[in-house]
């Protein structure tokens, strides 16, 4: 059986999903770039279509993520699994140039928020360590949310001991994170 990356899937389905037209057209470009053929990215991009309402359900819901992201995931494994070998193929190149590029893009987004390159650099060794937990998670509700559990626990640590500015920076890149995810902050 066919087995997409979870959190690959969750990345593609944002980058669909959003307004952000440039975002999507790199995510287009990158499945492209891929050699995902054209009809399995207008098949991937349906997909994405279809689990559009029930991830912006998130937002008012976020109890429902873990079933919304499986479902979405399923779908796509579904798909994938009676394409043609080259499109498979493509795609789990296209997986891995997903999972590499991803550090990055949240790099930009906590540089955007004005987080210092020294509390980058350890938010990203911090992740780095979790990446083996959150990888052997895939498929496993409860052990994923273990794993992001763990991540944010040690992030959080870390976070306390850098600078107010730093504080004050992480805080507002955390709640657009939580936006962007659908999670409701905690009162």
């Amino acid at each position: 059986m066919f087995k997409a990356s979870t959190f690959v899937a969750f990345l593609v389905f944002v980058s669909f999903a959003s307004a952000l037209d440039d975002e999507q057209q790199a995510v287009v470009q990158a499945m492209k770039d891929a050699a995902l053929s054209d009809a399995a990215i207008q098949g991937l991009s349906k997909i994405g279509a279809q689990h559009e309402d029930a991830m912006k359900d998130l937002q008012a819901h976020p109890e429902n993520s873990i079933e919304a992201i499986k479902s979405l995931n399923d779908d796509i494994n579904d798909f994938m699994s009676s394409a043609t070998e080259s499109d498979r193929t493509a795609w789990k190149a296209f997986e891995a140039k997903m999972a590499s590029n991803t550090g990055e893009v949240f790099n930009k987004a906590m540089r955007d928020a004005g987080i210092s390159e020294p509390t980058i650099a350890e938010l990203t060794k911090i992740g780095q360590q979790h990446a083996g937990a959150l990888n052997s998670a895939q498929g496993n509700a409860e052990a994923t949310k273990a794993a992001f559990e763990a991540l944010n626990a040690d992030i959080q640590k870390y976070i306390v001991t850098t600078s107010a500015e730093d504080q004050a920076a992480w805080k507002q890149y955390e709640q657009k994170l939580k936006t962007a995810f659908g999670i409701k902050q905690a009162n």
